[in-house]
This record gives structure tokens, C-alpha cells and sequence, in this order.
């Protein structure tokens, strides 16, 4: 399941249009697009229920896949073109879009963030509770009655 389309990347260029001649062709870009979709579903396969299908968690891996194809293909249009003075600024936008897709998708995986209404595994290593749902992790202190 693709979380974004190539008329998703397309919107992110506007002086570019992806054709089968163009520098980055539709088939290239599709192709991002689903070796992304893996990487997506690596990270959240031991956090979420795959395949994602709810509204608001499947907006922000939209907005994820697309920041990590765009930074892609800005990488290879600027090297194509060899115009780099004049797209830097956009090859470093698009790369601080990739930094910003791949640090959510980290803490989604090390479930520091979380996708709102997307179905998580209730499970972690064989075992589920309150306190492990609710991140309350025990304190104990030497010297003090704590039972």
C-alpha cells in the first residue's frame, strides 16, 4: 500500500513535470515511492498493525514518504541539470525534509510519537500493562521502604 502517489511528489516541483522522458521519470519516481513504502513499514512493523488504513495516521505517513521521495529526487535533478548554485537552496530544503521524515519515523519506531488513531501491537516483548502502555516506569530507592 503506496502512502503517497506520484502526483503527490509532482505537487513538491512546481518547474518540474515528471514524464517517461523526463530526467526523473514517473517510473523512477514510483519506484521511490515503493522502496519507501518498505522503509516506512520496517520502522512501524513492530510498533502498528499493517497495514495502515486510518485517516489521520496515513496524512502523516503521506507528508513522511513524500518529504523522503522529494529529497530523493531533488538530489538527482540537481545533478542532472548541473545547475547546482542556483538549486542548492532547494536540494537543502529537501534534505532537511528527509532528516525531518527519517528523526519521526525513529520515534514512532522507539514509540516516542505516535500515531494518533493507527492500531498498535499490544504487545511488548510478550507482555502488556497499564504502566508499560502508559510509559510509568518504576523508580526504586536504596534506604527507603518502598512496599
Amino acid at each position: 500500500m503506496s502512502y503517497s502517489s506520484v502526483a503527490d511528489i509532482a505537487r513538491e516541483f512546481k518547474n518540474i513535470e515528471f514524464t517517461t522522458t523526463s530526467s526523473v521519470t514517473i517510473d523512477d519516481v514510483q519506484s521511490f515511492i515503493d522502496q519507501n513504502d518498505s522503509l516506512i513499514d520496517q520502522y512501524l512493523s513492530p510498533v502498528y498493525l499493517l497495514p495502515i488504513v486510518s485517516a489521520k495516521a496515513l496524512d502523516v505517513l503521506k507528508r513522511i514518504q513524500i518529504s523522503l521521495v522529494a529529497a530523493r529526487v531533488s538530489s538527482i535533478v540537481n545533478i542532472k541539470q548541473n545547475n547546482q548554485p542556483a538549486l542548492a537552496k532547494q536540494e537543502l530544503n529537501k534534505r532537511n525534509y528527509a532528516d525531518w521524515a527519517m528523526m519521526h519515523l525513529k520515534e514512532l519506531a522507539n514509540r516516542t510519537l505516535y500515531l494518533e488513531d493507527a492500531a498498535l501491537i499490544n504487545s511488548d516483548y510478550g507482555m502488556e500493562s497499564y504502566t508499560l502502555s502508559n510509559h510509568i516506569y518504576p523508580e526504586f530507592e536504596k534506604g527507603v521502604k518502598q512496599w
